[in-house]
């Protein structure tokens, strides 16, 4: 295997999903996150986390990301963003990263749905409103 070190190209950013969902619900070994965070700090490399699938509540915790204690630079969610009823995607970034690409902000591919907005607010008034994401796993917390 290649050491990270040794390569001689630039590397950008490193993707993970925090819990692979397509094929079967795996959470990452312990310590994997962590150890990725600390590999992307130690090489100036952007953690850019997929909470497609395990965002919003799913794991008991807003982000399954924060069941290690990892906060990426990007944060790619949908789905649960608002129930999965309407097209709707987001990702979030660092305040650091947002000052440096405020101004090339490209904000979607299309004309846009008001409903999606809508269905993002109701969504998470509900689940923030209600508490529901702390009554999730009421019986005990999800098998990471």
């Amino acid at each position: 295997m290649t050491n990270i070190s040794d390569l001689t190209i630039d590397v950008a950013g490193g993707n993970a999903e925090t819990i692979t969902g397509t094929n079967g619900v795996i959470p990452p070994p312990p310590g994997y996150l962590q150890s990725v965070r600390e590999v992307c700090d130690r090489h100036g490399i952007l953690l850019i986390l997929d909470e497609v699938m395990a965002g919003f509540g799913r794991t008991g915790k807003w982000f399954a990301c924060e069941h290690w204690d990892v906060i990426p630079d990007i944060l790619c969610v949908a789905k649960g963003i608002n129930s999965g009823y309407v097209p709707l995607g987001a990702m979030t970034v660092r305040p650091w990263l947002y000052e440096r690409i405020a101004n090339r902000l490209f904000a979607g591919g299309s004309a846009g749905l008001g409903c999606s907005d809508v269905n993002l607010d109701g969504t998470v008034d509900i689940l923030d409103a209600f508490y529901l994401i702390n009554y999730l796993f009421a019986a005990g917390p999800p098998p990471l």
